[in-house]
């Protein structure tokens, strides 16, 4: 079975794949190695420090 990503390359389709929701540094990985471009995460930004929570996310390669 294709992943999101995949799929999107395989069709030559032409959209971006959004998460709203349940991000985390726990998952944004896996979530971006399948075809995630846009990741919201206000929990868990805000539920810590603003600044190092961010800085976690920013460092997910």
């Amino acid at each position: 079975m294709l992943n999101p990503g995949q799929l999107r390359k395989e069709k030559n389709y032409h959209y971006l794949i959004e998460a709203d929701g349940g991000i985390t540094d726990k998952n944004l990985k896996i979530l971006v190695d399948n075809g995630l471009d846009i990741a919201v995460s206000g929990s868990f930004i805000f539920n810590g420090d603003i600044r190092q929570q961010v800085q976690k996310l920013k460092e997910i390669k």
